[in-house]
């Protein structure tokens, strides 16, 4: 009998014991249990920052305590690796600080923070509310070149959701103009009153305001 109850008693003990340490080791209800192990030594290694930042899909920004990286280093790291290179070989094509096509200079943080004939291109921190964003999500931009890849697209989202810094500027245009199956971007823009395709559809979706955006609805 006593054995019998000193067993029980025991068991009642462990299985007490592993009850609680659960419950202090389980995430919190309603929370992920992935976690994303960028570390600053990658962050810090050649092509490491990019391995750590230019991946992930738009919502997967880690914080400075996962990274060891600052977000604002984080955007710059961004900017550098992904996003000037996008700028220098296809955007500015039609919006640098010379052509302005539509309004929209690409070329430095200022200039793309006032936007252009459309109003505001990029909203610092909310990737899904940046007309910028939404375009290349939906494949509208940039209309005189390939398409971009997912993890372009995932990078642009990335920086504006990081502040969209820029530095260097002004950034400069250094691709090979490309000629669309229609006829060139400055053609095109010569037969849309000045406006290349893409500034036309900016144009056509930022009168309507951002509460009708269908990618803002995650």
């Amino acid at each position: 009998m006593s054995r019998n109850f000193f067993a029980t008693t025991v068991a009642a003990f462990i299985m007490g014991a592993l009850v609680l340490g659960y419950r202090f080791a389980a995430p919190p209800l309603g929370t992920s249990t992935t976690v994303l192990t960028a570390t600053a030594a990658q962050a810090a290694s050649p092509g490491g920052e990019e391995a750590a930042l230019g991946t992930r899909t738009l919502g997967d920004v880690l914080s400075p305590q996962q990274t060891g990286v600052s977000r604002p280093e984080q955007g710059l790291t961004l900017f550098r690796q992904r996003i000037r290179p996008l700028l220098e070989s296809t955007c500015l094509r039609c919006h640098d600080s010379s052509k302005r096509t539509g309004g929209l200079d690409l070329s430095r943080h200022a200039t793309v923070l006032a936007g252009g004939d459309s109003g505001e291109a990029v909203v610092p921190g909310k990737p899904r509310e940046s007309l910028l964003y939404q375009l290349v999500t939906a494949g509208e931009m940039p209309r005189e070149a390939n398409p971009l890849s997912p993890p372009e697209i995932a990078a642009i989202g990335q920086w504006i959701e990081l502040g969209a810094p820029y530095e260097g500027e002004p950034v400069a245009f250094r691709g090979e103009p490309m000629a669309a199956a229609n006829g060139s971007s400055t053609d095109a823009a010569a037969e849309k009153g000045g406006m290349c395709p893409c500034v036309q559809m900016m144009m056509g979706r930022g009168m309507k305001g951002r509460n009708a955006n269908p990618w803002d609805q995650d």
